[in-house]
């Protein structure tokens, strides 16, 4: 009954993950449990209305494009993790921006979000790419004393 709650990566047999299970479950051990589990899914539901909200600001911000992202022609390093937004923060921001920042690596979509958030679209006050680059902290700094490179 409990074992076929176990996820099927678990290589344990089940009956060995029943025999796990039983145990001593003192009163003031279930009740914290029980308000751990509550904190966690009104947090997991603030959340959840966060990624909406922030959906609906991104879609009210003005297009530096009509056309849609093309699609990827290499993939992408990076998997939604845990904490990423549940809507397609890339779409956005490429609507947005105009450009995929995420093509960048290192970059992310909430890396490239905090750009956004940070600079704007308008990167015009940068120079050049190295300039931009510099910014963000992507090229790393050549310590030199003496004519002799110390670190980079």
């Amino acid at each position: 009954m409990v074992c076929q709650l176990c996820h099927r990566r678990v290589l344990s047999p089940r009956d060995k993950v029943a025999q796990a299970l039983v145990g001593d479950y003192r009163p003031e051990h279930l009740f914290t449990l029980k308000q751990s589990l509550e904190g966690y899914l009104y947090y997991q539901k603030l959340i959840l209305e966060l990624d909406q909200e922030t959906a609906r600001l991104m879609q009210a911000l003005p297009s530096a494009t009509e056309h849609p992202m093309p699609p990827r022609t290499k993939p992408t390093a990076y998997h939604r993790e845990g904490n990423d937004p549940q809507f397609d923060l890339c779409s956005d921001l490429y609507r947005i921006a105009g450009v995929d920042l995420t093509d960048i690596p290192g970059v992310s979509a909430a890396t490239a979000q905090v750009i956004l958030t940070e600079i704007g679209t308008d990167v015009s006050r940068f120079r050049n790419a190295s300039a931009f680059a510099s910014w963000l902290g992507l090229c790393p700094e050549k310590r030199v004393s003496g004519g002799k490179v110390l670190s980079y």
